[in-house]
């Protein structure tokens, strides 16, 4: 586990509040889109910041390389919605290898405003990546495939719970409290499992 030395010039109190920041952030999210969806709407999941709109999180999305995502198009068949949804997951796995690098690059650095400044950026990608998620989850009920939307959704909520498990690690890191301990860790990889068996279920629904 990475952590902040004392002698850091990191403020550890500021580089949890920032973390808690971004957990309420992602509640706030998860309330609305729930609300959303009760509506027939989606909306996105993933933050672990706040990207403040669309603007920025296309350009936060090109500088930290995701580039624009492909857009589903009315004639695609369900096979081929069901590989924009496995290509999206694909690029959120390496989004969470540079959410990661972020609080390397921190602890290098041994400044907190390069983990503002990272978390803006990995924002940005995980906003659009679950954009794009939820796109397809939409495109597949308005054709009546209620069993490979609701693997959709059981992704995204899966995902949302992964990603918060891994802020929680960061604030841990952080603070070097041994608070991600065994019991995180085996949270964690139950989690992957989960998420590994609602993309078979996904599969097997589109392919």
């Amino acid at each position: 586990t990475l952590f902040l030395a004392p002698a850091m010039e990191i403020d550890p109190a500021a580089a949890v509040a920032l973390l808690q920041r971004h957990a309420a952030a992602k509640r706030s999210e998860v309330r609305g889109e729930e609300a959303a969806q009760e509506r027939g709407a989606g909306q996105t999941l993933y933050l672990p910041g706040a990207a403040s709109d669309g603007a920025h999180a296309e350009s936060s999305s090109s500088e930290a390389g995701l580039g624009s995502l492909p857009e589903i198009q009315a004639s695609w068949s369900v096979a081929e919605i069901g590989t924009h949804v496995l290509f999206l997951e694909a690029k959120r796995v390496e989004t969470y290898g540079r959410f990661d690098q972020v609080l390397a690059r921190a602890t290098a650095s041994r400044r907190l405003a390069d983990y503002v400044a990272g978390c803006s950026s990995v924002t940005a990608d995980f906003e659009s990546i679950s954009a794009a998620i939820n796109e397809a989850e939409a495109e597949l009920r308005r054709r009546g495939l209620r069993a490979a939307a609701d693997c959709v959704r059981a992704l995204q909520v899966a995902e949302k719970e992964k990603l918060e498990l891994e802020a929680a690690r960061h604030l841990s890191a952080f603070r070097d409290d041994g608070a991600d301990d065994g019991y995180a860790d085996a949270r964690r990889r139950a989690v992957i499992d989960t998420i590994r068996s609602v993309l078979d279920d996904l599969k097997a629904e589109t392919f």
